[in-house]
Order: structure tokens, then C-alpha cells, then sequence
């Protein structure tokens, strides 16, 4: 989504204001072009579309720092690891952080419900029914342990 938006992105300023710039220097940025950003002193619908997806992307960066910030407080990130074993050797394929189910099971009332409220225990079940069915397939491969 980040690189969609080209020649279009944001700089935060202060107190959380966005300023939208352009890179005219774009070869996507020429005069007479079939789709204008302006007509006029005003932004055309298609103008104001882009700044709007830029803005969101924003948005969405910020909340997607929140979420995970909140993720390390409550300690529910784990290191998890997808491997195989030759010979006695282990051999890993893939090493990631994903949600502990065990340390989510433990959380207060008072923490799921906050969660919860902030959008953002749909988020983890998802994450965690994901892991669950990955695992599923990749069991079904004798030689690769999760």
C-alpha cells in the first residue's frame, strides 16, 4: 500500500498533523494528464482520493504502533519456530514472533475487555486461527516440525 500511493505520501507534522506532498519530479506527473489532482484552486475527486488513502495509511500506521505496543505490555508475543530435523541437527526454516494463546488465556477480565473494546481481540483470534491451521499443514509434513 505504501508504494501505491507514489507520488504521493505524507510527513507527519505537529500535534499529529498530516502534510501531503508530491514528488513532481515523478514521470507519473506530467501537464494535461488524463486524471488531474486539481481543478482550479480545488482537489478533484480523484485528488482528494489519494490524499484520502494517504492519510489512512497514516492512520493505520499509528494504530497498527498502538496495537503492537499494546501486544508487548500484556507480554503475548512469543518467539516461534518452524524447522526440521536432519541427522540430529536442527534446521530452521523460518523463525517469527507470534501471539502465546497460553499467556492470552491468562489475561484479566479486565484486559480482554480492553482488548476487546479497542478492536483488538478479533485481530488476535485471527492470528491465532491462522497459526492453528498453518500448523495443521505443516504437520502433515513428516520431515518439518513447528
Amino acid at each position: 500500500a505504501y508504494l501505491r500511493r507514489y507520488p504521493i505520501a505524507t510527513v507527519k507534522g505537529d500535534q499529529n498533523n498530516v502534510a501531503i506532498v508530491v514528488d513532481r519530479s515523478s514521470e507519473g506527473i506530467v501537464e494535461n494528464a488524463e486524471k488531474n489532482f486539481f481543478e482550479g484552486d480545488k482537489l478533484t475527486s480523484w485528488g482528494q482520493s489519494l490524499v484520502d488513502f494517504s492519510v489512512q495509511y497514516e492512520q493505520d500506521v499509528i494504530e497498527t504502533r498502538l496495537f503492537m505496543s499494546k501486544l508487548r505490555n500484556l507480554k503475548l508475543l512469543t518467539t516461534k519456530h518452524v524447522g526440521q530435523t536432519i541427522d540430529g541437527k536442527d534446521r530452521a526454516y523460518a523463525n517469527f514472533i507470534s501471539i502465546d494463546g497460553d499467556v492470552l488465556k491468562n489475561l484479566s477480565n479486565d484486559q480482554l475487555l480492553e482488548l476487546n473494546n479497542k478492536g483488538y481481540l478479533a485481530i488476535i483470534f485471527a492470528q491465532l486461527f491462522s497459526q492453528e491451521n498453518w500448523s495443521k499443514i505443516i504437520s502433515k509434513r513428516t520431515d518439518i516440525q513447528i
